[in-house]
């Protein structure tokens, strides 16, 4: 959707305020925008763009008509030292199965210093879009937030990411908790379908030990906390004024982004371009 329809219905929004639902659907307008403002988040604390490099699963998110995977959604970010390439894969709401690229970069216009947690989003047919990475272990799950604000009005979304297809509730919960710490509403989420209906189910296994390959690689090994406390309940960690529970696996012993900066180059173009032809044909 270019920015410009998309001022054009916000525009059209301040006309047609005390307008009912029905009407607003019948003149075009997404159902997804809403009075107010955009939240100010807070942002991952250190965020390093390498380490959250790698296969991401879409566990839940806000509804986005313009957006054409509606099921079944992986993606692949590959970081290339100035901007995140992204590869995303999945089904429509009809089961067709659908390929997309963007790009993003990190948010130069507003600010002399930009925060790698702010990136901006680069696609075709859709306007540019902020992604704010709010929380994140780099291991297993991330939130992000994204909103476009414009004459009152706002379009609002947030997802929360997993590494693997489903995450425990208690991860969920993390990227709620914090969300609603920030006045973001999460139950705006619907869970996005994940698993066995999935095209890459037969071929999952390999996709996991493919990112827990890459993973090792620039996180390190990891280490429990603990033995007698569920997986994701191993440890607390305050960040950026939220308390989150902290992943099953500990964050210990992360290599530097700048450490052998060609073997990660080789390494992770290999891992990219395996990872490629393990779903093109399960996509194609």
């Amino acid at each position: 959707m270019p920015l410009s329809v998309l001022r054009e219905c916000l525009a059209c929004v301040v006309m047609v305020v005390s307008v009912s639902e029905p009407a607003l659907a019948w003149l075009g307008i997404p159902e997804f925008l809403e009075f107010g403002d955009c939240a100010n988040v807070t942002l991952k604390t250190d965020f390093d763009p390498v380490k959250y490099a790698g296969l991401w699963f879409d566990i839940e998110s806000v509804p986005n008509e313009y957006q054409h995977t509606k099921q079944c959604i992986i993606q692949y970010y590959t970081w290339t030292g100035t901007h995140m390439d992204v590869a995303t894969r999945g089904l429509s709401e009809k089961g067709k199965k659908v390929q997309q690229g963007a790009v993003m970069h990190k948010e130069i216009e507003a600010t002399d210093n930009p925060d790698p947690a702010y990136m901006t989003v680069v696609a075709s047919g859709v306007p540019e879009a902020p992604y704010q990475i709010v929380a994140t272990d780099y291991r297993s799950y991330s939130c992000v937030y994204s909103c476009i604000e414009y004459f009152g009005f706002r379009a609002e979304f947030s997802w929360v990411f997993g590494r693997t297809p489903t995450l425990p509730p208690t991860t969920i919960a993390i990227c709620h908790h914090a969300l609603t710490t920030m006045g973001v509403d999460p139950e705006k989420m619907n869970t996005i379908l994940q698993g066995e209906e999935c095209p890459y189910s037969q071929k999952l296994e390999t996709m996991l030990a493919e990112s827990e390959q890459y993973l090792l690689e620039i996180l390190g090994p990891y280490v429990p906390t603990t033995t007698t406390l569920p997986p994701v309940m191993a440890s607390q960690d305050v960040e950026g004024g939220v308390q989150q529970l902290a992943s099953h696996r500990k964050d210990d012993g992360a290599k530097s982004p700048n450490s052998s900066n060609s073997r990660h180059s080789s390494s992770v173009s290999f891992l990219l371009a395996t990872f490629l032809l393990t779903i093109r044909p399960l996509y194609g």
